[in-house]
């Protein structure tokens, strides 16, 4: 019983990161897309990223974006 618990645990945790890593993908995505018209490439790359680290990095650097060309610049 102890180890169905533990897999259900795992799952749930794993779950809720990769929930946690698509919610900052679309906070980046809806920053940017108040620069402009985000081309397909960066939205899927931004949409498929699942480390959290980078796509905070994202959410910061498009925060601070004048323009999607200075986003991807610091990228």
């Amino acid at each position: 019983m102890e180890e169905r618990y533990t897999i259900f645990e795992e799952m749930f945790r794993d779950e809720r990161y990769e929930g946690k890593a698509e919610g900052k993908a679309e906070f980046v995505l809806e920053l940017l897309f108040e620069l402009g018209k985000i081309p397909d490439d960066i939205r899927n790359n931004i949409m498929n990223e699942r480390n959290i680290s980078p796509l905070t990095k994202w959410h910061k650097i498009a925060a601070k974006s004048n323009s999607l060309e200075g986003f991807l610049e610091k990228i």
